[in-house]
């Protein structure tokens, strides 16, 4: 199906297509190799080079699209976190598939599920004052962010940023011990901060914003110390 799969047993002779008794998942999607069949990238998904020879169901970033290669023939794939090793089984660290997903690609899907971060840096995906990045779930009772560590979101630089987005999800302390706070914009400010239908559960404060021409709305606030704290013009 495209994953990259090792062998757990000598002489395994199980097909991992229909059973994968014997093999174990790798975290990648996709490796390439030189003409010698040497591996040369351990990238999540490898930028596309003519100059290495690919297999069949590999993944690769070429023309800025997500492509596998499909019966000889790059085909466009509409990208997922899974696509980047990502998890999403509540217990796997999955910081550093989301960090390279969002490296590459703006807008997301977050599946059915529990994807456990650290905390993010939103300040590795700015150009130009602009995050740009856009999350979408199945629900805040179906796809969860569970951050371990303490901001969940947030900006270390403390300058202003614009265009970050989430709905339809849940932001998490993983550990339910009301500390920290989920989603965090401090004195500089943003913009075009858009959250909806987003729960916040099990932090000291859920949301902690100063912002400005924003939009907050259907937010939920669980076991949380205090809801929020705003500051700016936003509704």
């Amino acid at each position: 199906n495209g994953d990259i799969v090792k062998s757990t047993v000598d002489g395994n002779t199980n097909d991992p297509n229909v059973d994968m008794t014997g093999w174990e998942f790798t975290g990648k999607t996709s490796e390439t190799y030189d003409t010698q069949g040497n591996l040369v990238s351990e990238k999540p998904v490898p930028d596309y080079s003519a100059s290495v020879t690919y297999k069949e169901g590999s993944l690769v970033i070429k023309d800025g699209l997500l492509q596998k290669l499909t019966g000889g023939v790059w085909r466009p794939k509409d990208p997922t976190y899974y696509d980047f090793g990502a998890k999403i089984d509540g217990v796997t660290d999955d910081t550093a598939s989301f960090i390279a997903y969002h490296t590459v690609f703006k807008s997301a899907k977050l599946p059915k599920g529990r994807m456990v971060l650290s905390s993010i840096d939103l300040d590795q995906f700015k150009a130009s004052q602009t995050i740009g990045i856009n999350i979408e779930g199945d629900g805040t009772e179906q796809s969860f962010f569970d951050f371990t560590g303490s901001p969940g979101f947030y900006s270390s630089s403390n300058t202003f940023f614009r265009d970050f987005k989430l709905k339809n999800l849940q932001v998490n302390r993983k550990a339910g011990d009301k500390v920290g706070i989920g989603v965090y914009i401090g004195s500089a400010g943003a913009e075009q901060i858009n959250f909806e239908s987003v729960t916040y559960r099990g932090w000291l404060i859920g949301r902690a914003t100063h912002t400005w021409n924003s939009s907050m709305k259907g937010e939920v606030f669980r076991a949380c110390t205090y809801p929020f704290s705003q500051y700016g013009t936003s509704t």
